[in-house]
Parts: C-alpha cells; sequence; structure tokens
C-alpha cells in the first residue's frame, strides 16, 4: 500500500464516495450521478482508495462494480481502536 489507509478517506470526494459504497456495489456512472462528478474524477478517486485497499471491484458484464472491502475496513477500526485505547 501506497499510504495509510485514513489517509484515502481525508479527500471529501472519497468519503463520499466511501458513503455511497457502504452496503451496495455500484458502477462510477452511478457514483458519478450520485455526487454530480466525471467519472474521471471518480476513477482517480477509486484508484486512490484501491491504493489503500479499501475497496473491491467486480466484473457484471461490461459494468465495472464497486464496494468497500468490509475485511480491511475492520483491520483499519481495530487499528484505530487501539491507538486511542488508553494505557493500561
Amino acid at each position: 500500500m501506497d499510504f495509510w489507509p485514513t489517509a484515502a478517506l481525508a479527500a471529501a470526494p472519497r468519503l463520499q464516495i466511501a458513503a455511497c459504497l457502504a452496503g451496495q456495489s455500484r458502477s462510477t456512472q452511478e457514483l458519478a450521478t450520485l455526487l454530480g462528478l466525471s467519472q474521471s474524477v471518480i476513477s482517480r478517486h477509486l484508484r486512490q482508495m484501491t491504493q489503500a485497499g479499501l475497496r473491491t471491484a467486480r466484473r457484471d458484464g461490461y459494468c465495472v462494480l464497486y464496494s468497500l472491502d468490509p475485511t480491511r475496513l475492520d483491520q483499519i477500526s481495530a487499528a484505530i481502536a487501539d491507538i486511542a485505547a488508553p494505557d493500561n
């Protein structure tokens, strides 16, 4: 991974994409329509989320559907909990 996964969510568009992908898979076209951004902007942000291991993709005919990687999100959540835990 090129950078810490939380950095991938630091930009507002990537956070919005993550919110749109919560619980469901979507194409770049769907994300572009929902967020009012171009498909190229969506693709660029999805690429950064890929580098951080935050999303998965699967082909459905001619369309690629993107979703959040729940395993990776659990790992990030656990790491943040460890950081935030008071020393014993």
